[in-house]
């Protein structure tokens, strides 16, 4: 009996062990991501990570691997993101910078990786923004305000770092300064303000400043940003080959009335990500009145090609016309494929 009683505490124990072995893990998330040139020709991959975990971070990385048009890597960079500790619930940006000229020419998409994660103690929360405002200066976005030091002891290298955004919710532009001062005295506050050149000004849609010293974190996170008012459209699939074949798998142009016609076309993954999609059939008769609607959903893995097919069976002879597309979803129609593919049958 005294075995058993023990057994059963030695599990308990275990029990309690890997409860808390699950609360305490660190886990990263990658949020919104940008890639664009800037005015030096550099490439620029910015975007921010929120810490989903239960403990605090240091020294976060992220790790970028960028690709030529087929999808061969070209170079793998990496950088610390901009919050030396971030917090659990906390987001940080952070900025990658390829400089290389030989190489930036050749990049068509890139991936990323957050690497080794390092907890640490919790930095207190004492640097509040107090005040904070953008506006046009000379053709350029002027970030500024007001950061403030709640705490009893001075906050030494105090920066501010802040984020723009476009009207897709997109991180276009990131920066950073020090306070001045720098090191700012207890319940004492220092300025900053942050200079961005953008091509479109009309494109930006709102801004977030952050805060952190060698002594401090943000109480709160400043965010200022109207909702998206655009959704980014991008092909990420390439449609080709639309092709009719009979019940026998035999290609053609003509088909007997009651007898099933295979609508198959071809699919590419054009991107670094795995992919749903939903194929669309659309048959029209000569009086280009919809006679048949029909759809398939199927996945791309990364730089797969695939065949996807739609049976259809006429009732009346006539000529048909078929158009073949791609969207998201039957119920979210935004185009996976820019392109759609046509054909004619004949049903005798």
């Amino acid at each position: 009996m005294l075995y058993k009683v023990a057994l059963v505490s030695i599990v308990i124990s275990l029990a309690v062990l890997s409860s808390y072995s699950v609360q305490a893990a660190p886990s990263v998330k990658l949020l919104e991501t940008n890639g664009y040139l800037n005015s030096d020709g550099h490439y620029v991959v910015l975007g921010e990570v929120l810490n989903d975990g239960s403990v605090p971070l240091q020294f976060v990385e992220v790790v970028v691997q960028f690709f030529d048009h087929e999808l061969n890597p070209l170079i793998t960079l990496s950088s610390s993101i901009a919050l030396e500790k971030i917090h659990p619930g906390q987001i940080s940006p952070f900025a990658v910078i390829l400089k290389d000229a030989t190489v930036v020419p050749s990049v068509k998409s890139f991936t990323i990786t957050i690497g080794d994660l390092n907890p640490t103690d919790v930095k207190p929360a004492k640097l509040a923004v107090i005040f904070h405002k953008l506006e046009i200066v000379e053709g350029n976005i002027v970030v500024s305000g007001r950061i403030a030091n709640d705490g009893t002891a001075l906050s030494e290298n105090t920066k501010a770092m802040v984020v723009l955004y476009n009207v897709v919710g997109e991180p276009v532009r990131y920066g950073f300064t020090f306070t001045d001062p720098r090191n700012i005295l207890a319940a004492s506050s220092g300025l900053f303000s942050i200079k961005f050149t953008v091509d479109n000004i009309s494109s930006i849609n709102g801004y977030s400043i952050s805060s952190e010293s060698s002594v401090y974190a943000e109480t709160e996170r400043i965010v200022k940003i109207q909702n998206p008012t655009m959704q980014r459209i991008e092909e990420v699939v390439d449609l080709s080959d639309l092709s009719i074949f009979d019940q026998n798998e035999r290609a053609t142009n003509s088909i007997d009335v009651g007898e099933p016609a295979l609508f198959k076309i071809n699919l590419s993954n054009n991107i670094m990500e795995r992919q749903q999609y939903t194929y669309i059939l659309q048959i029209k008769d000569q009086n280009e009145f919809v006679v048949s609607l029909s759809w398939s959903v199927g996945s791309l893995d990364v730089r797969e090609s695939s065949t996807a097919t739609i049976a259809w069976i006429p009732l009346e002879t006539g000529t048909y016309g078929a158009e073949a597309f791609v969207w998201k979803d039957i119920n979210d129609p935004v185009p996976m494929a820019f392109s759609t593919q046509s054909e004619s049958l004949r049903v005798t």
